[in-house]
């Protein structure tokens, strides 16, 4: 989350933020509910993605990833990504050095 970040920045964290990064508002708030059962930014990821219809989500956490596919959506985690970007074609080689 946007505010996350912020934090990390205040903390002295270096932040780079890629150009096609967007931050966006949600719809409505988070219901306590579901902040109370997964972290809030698992939250507002699956709340997001629900809101616009994105079918698919990137959560490492279990219980956010359980939500997740509860609520339809497909889950992959930060692991599973750089194995899609090759497989899409937007990266030659997931290791350095190799075309694996």
């Amino acid at each position: 989350m946007a505010d996350e970040i912020a934090a990390g920045a205040r903390l002295g964290h270096p932040v780079t933020a890629p150009p096609w990064i967007e931050v966006v508002a949600l719809g409505a708030p988070l219901a306590s509910v579901t902040v109370s059962a997964l972290d809030e930014g698992e939250a507002a990821v699956i709340q997001l993605a629900l809101e616009r219809g994105i079918g698919s989500v990137c959560i490492d956490e279990a219980r956010g990833r359980r939500a997740a596919a509860a609520a339809g959506l497909l889950v992959t985690g930060s692991l599973g990504l750089p194995g899609r970007a090759k497989r899409l074609g937007l990266v030659p080689a997931v290791r350095p050095g190799s075309s694996s």
